[in-house]
């Protein structure tokens, strides 16, 4: 075997799964007996190319590997897209964690793109999360159009007026309408609001992130775990993003460079900040893309193999874990499976993946984990 990680790959599941790197060997290497407080999720909407970000293949036929070259990285022995080069040198949730007291919600999404896979479903409007679709704006609506006495005033009337309709009324709509209301008002009263506002960093900071969406949403998760917020995620891809059907190549190169800056900063603050260890950070989207090349210079979905990264939060890095064949087609070596993948995580936040939720209005257990097969988790991270 080539001595080489970009020969070794990446790994997913024949059918669909994620592929796993385990970085920070220099900054995280030993698992911590405590588990991380906070997760901040990296969502790449669209499914990044795997071929052209973490699993190049230089040595497959042009129709396959593409225009960008392969860098090293601090770890010897594997190799990064070259629009990763602040990340190579690096290389050496809500309702488990959230706690109930603290005026933060426990889930904040930040970024522009759809909503739709980031709502609470059967959890309820309770761990639903709040919703930031501009870090530049934050959530500058906190602020009462009246008078503090005044706002109190009115408050104290609508809780009279829900305590005795949530008497007559006990149905979930109306007591999730009226737990928005209260958790509204916490955030409202709350001195860590203050995580939401950007300004408040020197702008060399915000320059090193990037000023875009990505990069300023970064920053924001890096302030939001700061204060306690136990679930982040950040989304990139608004509109097309990197669903690159066409094109393929130089939007993947302007996506990278964002998220090389913006991901590399996060990483690095929270590691001089000393919070890496309590931190797992996880980049990823929901596929791959193909290794062959359209006629439109762009890559289609490709489930069958994808790449996904895990920093921080404890676990053992400076890793690859399995490989795929010549073109990135197909998983050759150890295959890892969505659920395999999600209990992985839970273990590595302290949350046990066998636990079974029994919302409002659902008339059976729904896991955290779909265990009906055996898992795998992957201990090499743990």
């Amino acid at each position: 075997m080539h001595s080489h990680m970009t020969r070794r790959g990446f790994v997913s599941s024949s059918l669909a799964g994620a592929s796993v790197v385990g970085w920070l060997g220099r900054l995280a290497t030993a698992a911590e007996s405590t588990p991380p407080k906070s997760c901040i999720l990296l969502w790449m909407a669209g499914g990044p190319s795997h071929l052209d970000t973490f699993d190049l293949k230089p040595e497959a036929p042009a129709s396959v590997r593409g225009e960008f070259r392969p860098i090293e990285t601090s770890v010897p022995g594997i190799e990064i897209s070259e629009h990763f080069p602040r990340f190579a040198g690096l290389a050496i949730v809500s309702l488990e964690l959230g706690r109930q007291d603290f005026p933060l919600p426990g889930f904040v999404c930040i970024g522009p793109g759809p909503r739709l896979a980031t709502r609470s479903g059967f959890l309820g409007p309770h761990h639903q999360p709040l919703d930031v679709a501009d870090p530049e704006r934050g959530t500058n609506n906190l602020e009462p159009l009246v008078s503090r006495e005044e706002f109190d005033g009115r408050y104290a009337l609508l809780e009279r007026f829900n305590a005795s309709f949530l008497k007559s009324y006990q149905v979930p709509s109306a007591q999730a309408h009226a737990s928005a209301v209260e958790r509204a008002v916490r955030l409202m009263n709350a001195d860590q609001k203050r995580a939401f506002e950007l300004s408040q960093e020197p702008d060399a900071i915000r320059d090193r992130y990037g000023r875009g969406s990505f990069g300023q949403g970064c920053l924001m998760a890096r302030r939001l775990v700061e204060t306690g917020v136990s679930f982040v995620e950040v989304m990139m891809g608004d509109g097309v993003g990197w669903d690159t059907h066409r094109d393929n190549f130089p939007r993947t190169r302007n996506l990278s460079q964002e998220v090389d800056a913006g991901m590399s900063a996060l990483i690095e603050d929270l590691h001089e900040r000393g919070h890496l260890d309590s931190t797992l950070v996880i980049w990823m989207g929901e596929f791959g893309r193909s290794p062959q090349i359209t006629s439109g210079a762009g890559r289609n979905h490709w489930a069958r193999a994808w790449t996904s990264v895990l920093v921080g939060g404890g676990l053992r890095g400076g890793q690859v874990i399995g490989r795929t064949d010549r073109d990135a087609a197909a998983v050759l070596d150890r295959p890892i499976r969505v659920n395999d993948f999600l209990a992985t995580v839970c273990q590595l936040l302290g949350i046990d993946y066998t636990q079974e939720n029994r919302p409002t209005g659902v008339n059976r257990p729904i896991p955290i984990v779909d265990t009906s097969k055996p898992i795998a988790t992957i201990d090499e991270l743990l």
